[in-house]
């Protein structure tokens, strides 16, 4: 799932189009970066020089030095190498202005160098939002240079996650009230691309631009003026009499509406060019059957207005972009677009490119943000909640009996929020042939349980709650020795949180979302015996997860095994990931007692 257009959200020009062809042999010797703020025409302009020496360190090596540019963002001038000009996306999908130009450099020998260098305009400041610091590769020696005149003492530059020492910043006041703004960098390590890491941006260093923009209201004049779009859908009426049904509920209204937009339209991210900023009108994404966030998110309004739903667009930052739109308000600050139906005491965010939630749920990615509401007066900033585990939850529950010397019951399994988003998205993506397989698959609780697959059943129980059934059976569970039976009610280690490899790791962990997920195994006591001594309960937290198993006899002549976590913080920070380790295989170990059924 991914989100609305920005155009140089960390855009770094001196890299590679594929990320597997990046050699480890390879440093910028040098390179320089010179952005001049030019004024005259309608809008303030951007001149950009980059220019990067690229030096193979031990042997051989192919660098692919590109960038990028669309209708608002001209190329001026390229050398180097044989350069090579394609679109960025198919000009099948949506109308299209984005491209790359790219060029391969061979490095022949251990030693060897070659220069790249682009020179482009942004025609329009307000696309100029960003610019990121690192690099794909180590850094030996780099400047940046900014020149900004002295009639706008409004731009700002803000700096952000700046390693101490290794950029330095300087500023020179000129006697026209001109500045020039240098960032000299050395020795700045390769960005690096580590699994579960935060978002880039609120851990690698950059520059961001404040102030072309007129503040809130310069923003939203920007964004308003490119959704001025027909909204006039052809029989309208009867589609919302058909999916409403003649219902005058606002919850029934929302949610067969929602419901309609997520099977009838097949989500496409769209982020670039000035087209990633403009959405298709309603009646085009209906046609097509297929839109990005705005259009998908347009088409949602305008269905719930013509239903006398009252609804708007808006635009959000999604957990990408690490500060909310009123407190930088640049087109940096918004990657994404959702549709608000504003209430007294019960508003709806509802992102309509996510497949299954209901529209009570809110997707964590944009939880905690600020959203810029586009209504027919103006706009109006919107505070989106954060919401507590308990609203992305997973609850397995396995309830067996002791049938010839093997366990034999059913599971079922729950989901709600974004834990519901992503089971069904995987589930779905897969070939319709083999997916009663995989359901049987999802609900084993460890490898070696067999699943009934003509006994799976999934569906809704209501909306937002998904539920998957199936009858199980554990060969392997149970151990009778004639005067006890032992039992094991474990389940498999969680692939939610997992075991870390902290050496040589530079990022913190980021778990994806705040969530709770609840193990439960239980087994009926046979006639003649109880229940020996218990193991113990286990507690622990770590960075704001919580774990616990727990082993208890219920008076319906049952015992039970919890084992569960709760992730109200997601990130554990790097410090920490021995401690993280130790609790994740204590957790599991405790689980993996025995119970003892003794006979009377």
């Amino acid at each position: 799932m991914k989100r609305i257009a920005n155009i140089v959200l960390c855009l770094t020009i001196f890299s590679v189009v594929r990320a597997e062809l990046v050699p480890s042999n390879v440093v910028i010797a040098d390179a320089n970066e010179v952005y001049t703020f030019i004024e005259g025409g309608d809008f303030l302009e951007v001149k950009t020089t980059e220019q990067a020496v690229y030096e193979a360190t031990r042997k051989a090596a192919t660098v692919v030095p590109h960038v990028f540019y669309c209708d608002v963002i001209s190329l001026d001038k390229v050398s180097g190498g044989k350069a090579q000009y394609k679109s960025i996306n198919s000009p099948n999908v949506f109308h299209d202005d984005s491209k790359i130009c790219f060029f391969e450099s061979e490095l022949k020998s251990k030693g060897a160098k070659s220069k790249a260098e682009f020179r482009r305009t942004f025609k329009d400041a307000a696309y100029f939002t960003k610019i990121c610091l690192a690099d794909i590769y180590p850094i030996r020696q780099k400047t940046v240079k900014f020149e900004i005149p002295g009639t706008r003492p409004d731009i700002e530059l803000i700096d952000l996650n700046m390693p101490d020492s290794l950029i330095v910043r300087s500023e020179i006041v000129n006697p026209d009230r001109s500045r020039t703004i240098t960032y000299s960098i050395n020795r700045l390590p390769a960005l690096r691309d580590e699994s579960s890491a935060p978002p880039s941006l609120t851990r690698e260093p950059y520059v961001l631009i404040k102030g072309y923009l007129d503040g809130l209201d310069g923003l939203y004049e920007f964004h308003r003026s490119r959704l001025d779009v027909d909204t006039v859908i052809p029989g309208v009426d009867a589609i919302i009499s058909d999916v409403c049904g003649g219902s005058t509920s606002r919850d029934d209204i929302v949610n067969n509406i929602y419901k309609y937009v997520q099977e009838k339209i097949r989500y496409v991210a769209y982020e670039e060019g000035e087209a990633g900023f403009r959405p298709d009108a309603p009646a085009e994404v209906l046609r097509k059957g297929y839109g990005d966030c705005k259009g998908m998110s347009l088409l949602l309004a305008t269905l719930l207005n013509r239903a006398g739903v009252e609804a708007y667009v808006a635009s959000v930052g999604t957990d990408d972009v690490p500060f909310k739109i009123s407190e930088f308000p640049i087109l940096g600050s918004t990657d994404h677009m959702i549709c608000i139906a504003p209430a007294e005491g019960d508003t709806l965010i509802i992102d309509a490119t996510h497949e299954y939630i209901s529209s009570r749920d809110i997707p964590a990615w944009i939880q905690g943000k600020d959203a810029m509401m586009y209504t027919d007066k103006g706009y109006q900033m919107i505070d989106i909640p954060v919401r507590g585990s308990e609203y992305a939850r997973e609850e397995s529950v396995y309830e067996y009996e002791i049938t010839d010397g093997r366990l034999e019951g059913q599971g079922t399994m729950r989901f709600t929020g974004d834990n519901l988003e992503m089971f069904l998205s995987v589930v779905n993506d897969v070939n319709r042939t083999y997916k009663s397989d995989v359901l049987a698959m999802q609900i084993k609780p460890r490898p070696k349980v067999k699943v009934e697959t003509s006994s799976v059943k999934a569906d809704f129980v209501k909306p937002g709650v998904f539920e998957l059934s199936a009858n199980i059976s554990d060969d392997n569970a149970v151990t009778d020795t004639g005067e006890a039976i032992y039992v094991d009610l474990s389940v498999a280690p969680e692939t939610f949180v997992r075991r870390v490899n902290p050496t040589g790791r530079r990022s913190d962990y980021q778990l994806p979302f705040r969530t709770a997920k609840i193990r439960r195994s239980t087994v009926k006591i046979p006639d003649g015996y109880d229940v020996g001594e218990l193991p113990e309960d286990f507690h622990a937290e770590c960075e704001g997860v919580k774990f616990d198993c727990v082993f208890v006899k219920g008076e319906d002549g049952k015992v039970a095994m919890t084992k569960s976590f709760d992730v109200e913080q997601t990130l554990i920070p790097c410090r920490s990931l021995d401690d993280w380790n130790r609790t994740l295989a204590a957790w599991n170990e405790a689980s993996m007692h025995q119970v003892e059924l003794i006979k009377k």
